[in-house]
């Protein structure tokens, strides 16, 4: 899925500080869904959920930090390879995006 640099920002402002015990609250949550994606940042407190209607081949969740995405101009591609694992692809630069077992909040149940 791609999404663009400045939906990334607005995400990273909701991202709870590096001095938050609860870890998971310092990524931005990827929910793939067939028909769109729902990303979803917090800092325990402020929410921003966004919704980016375009299809995608399969369902997935997983976590990013913002911190993973390397400053550009162009929309980053965001998925899970075939060996089970998340990339970032920006043009060239292909970055490996490791996992936690840690499980983001269910935002629909606050």
């Amino acid at each position: 899925m791609r999404v663009s640099p400045k939906t990334i920002q607005a995400l990273t402002l909701f991202v709870a500080d590096k001095k938050e015990l609860r870890s998971y609250l310092r990524s931005i949550s990827f929910e793939l869904q067939i028909e769109r994606t729902i990303l979803t940042a917090t800092n325990g407190h402020a929410l921003l959920t966004i919704c980016i209607d375009e299809p995608n081949d399969k369902e997935d969740t997983f976590k990013i930090m913002p911190g993973s995405f390397m400053k550009s101009e162009t929309d980053y591609d965001v998925a899970r390879g075939e060996d089970g694992k998340v990339y970032i692809t920006n043009g060239l630069a292909k970055t490996e995006v490791p996992q936690d077992e840690l499980r983001y909040p269910d935002y629909r149940r606050a």
